[in-house]
């Protein structure tokens, strides 16, 4: 998983096994509700993106590339307004990925 400045939180939803947010452990209820929140069977593999103002921008049952993830974020408005503010104070993008997906 990756986690850096373009996901505020990573949830990990698992079959079996502890489901986590970020490095902390959910019950089995919470893993449970977010599973019946985004409708997500046991089974089934899902990549979903929540943005900033709470919408679901993907929702995937398949296999999901970090590669094409990070294009749909930098697409989104603040994603953009976030890397104009960057290249007017003249400083790198600490949150780009690099080919490894981890944050440079």
């Amino acid at each position: 998983m990756v986690a850096n400045r373009y996901l505020s939180h990573i949830f990990e939803i698992l079959d079996s096994g502890p489901s986590s947010i970020i490095t902390n452990y959910l019950d089995p209820q919470t893993a449970q509700s977010l599973r019946d929140k985004f409708d997500i069977a046991r089974s089934e593999n899902t990549v979903i993106l929540i943005g900033k103002d709470g919408g679901i921008k993907l929702n995937r049952q398949d296999q999901t590339r970090l590669e094409d993830l990070f294009a749909l974020i930098d697409a989104m408005p603040m994603r953009q307004e976030e890397m104009r503010q960057k290249k007017r104070r003249g400083g790198p993008d600490s949150g780009a990925p690099n080919k490894s997906g981890d944050a440079e």
